[in-house]
């Protein structure tokens, strides 16, 4: 049998909004290495216009800064939050001790516009999480109808999206086991399994060519 990846997890049960509390928050995760197509400082912007408007939310940021742009940020966010109440950047964290953190979220954001495949999504999708995503491609072709999607270049937006994550317990429920079911099709097995039947496939074409010509 198969070892069971450290990010796996099954989806947790959700608690209805009423149950979290400011001292209680409900945890938003963003974990990717901070540069500008990753729009941390508008999910930051995002977020701060939750608290400020009573919710109870807490957003963890994992990830190296870049160059100016997590200067910014790191700017924003202590003016933002200056306390480090619910603005929580925590940096590079080891990536043995990462599946931790998935683990401990309440909900997974991820903002990113610009990727190949979005290893990161995947991993938020294998632990469970009801999920807030970023509606550029190739993000909808991997996570499909299991999130709530928002244009990441538009605070107001990504704000609408984690709000609509946060109030509606049924739908957090609905998205973390469908995003879990989801998440089954990426693997590194049947990626190597597909590889090497499709060079095989060529090869045995290739060969069957040549032997026409003799």
């Amino acid at each position: 049998m198969r070892r069971k990846p450290r990010f796996e997890a099954n989806p947790k049960p959700q608690r209805e909004y009423s149950e979290y509390t400011i001292d209680r928050p409900f945890k938003f995760l963003y974990v990717s290495i901070v540069m500008p197509y990753k729009h941390q400082i508008e999910v930051a912007k995002a977020a701060s216009e939750l608290r400020r408007n009573g919710f109870p939310i807490m957003l963890q940021f994992i990830g190296g800064d870049w160059g100016k742009y997590g200067k910014n940020l790191r700017h924003i966010v202590r003016r933002l939050d200056p306390q480090e109440q619910y603005l929580i950047w925590q940096g590079n964290l080891p990536f043995n001790d990462l599946h931790k953190n998935y683990h401990d979220a309440d909900a997974f954001i991820f903002a990113s516009s610009c990727e190949n495949l979005p290893n990161i999504l995947i991993e938020a999708m294998s632990a469970g999480l009801p999920i807030a995503c970023s509606s550029y491609g190739p993000m909808p072709e991997v996570l499909g109808n299991a999130g709530v999607y928002f244009d990441p270049t538009n605070s107001a937006d990504i704000e609408n999206a984690m709000r609509n994550l946060l109030i509606h317990k049924e739908m957090r429920q609905h998205m973390a086991s469908k995003s879990k079911e989801l998440s089954r099709v990426y693997s590194w097995q049947r990626c190597a399994t597909e590889t090497f039947e499709f060079i095989a496939t060529v090869a045995k074409r290739r060969l069957r060519k040549e032997g026409e010509n003799v």
